[in-house]
């Protein structure tokens, strides 16, 4: 009898680069020193980014804003967006690499242990 296999698909993690310092600053070094990691997934159809440092796990991503509509009843469009974001301290942090996959929901972040809008 075959034992079947089966591929969970995990996010892949890259360490930091020189662009990815200018753009995330404040994220922190591991403990022995080691540059924070970047990966990035696809959360309810939207490019999202999660890094992991020193202080744990971060997942944003930004969203439009909604269109309002003027005087006229004619629809305004912003060009403006919202960043969306879930932090993961270094205690939950691990349990939540395990269960963050390529592409998420909101409601599958927010129900990760640990999850704490940001």
């Amino acid at each position: 009898m075959e034992k079947s296999e089966k591929v969970i698909e995990t996010v892949k993690f890259n360490p930091f680069t020189a662009t990815d310092w200018m753009g995330f600053a404040g994220a922190e070094n591991f403990s022995d020193g080691s540059a924070p990691l970047i990966g990035y997934l696809d959360v309810d159809g939207f490019d999202a980014i999660a890094i992991l440092d020193g202080t744990g796990l971060h997942v944003s991503w930004d969203i439009p804003v909604e269109a309002d509509e003027d005087e006229d009843g004619e629809e305004i469009q912003h060009e403006e967006t919202e960043t969306i974001g879930f932090s993961f301290p270094n205690a939950y942090a691990t349990r939540a690499l395990t269960a963050l996959r390529p592409e998420m929901t909101l409601i599958a972040l927010k129900r990760l242990p640990g999850s704490v809008a940001s």
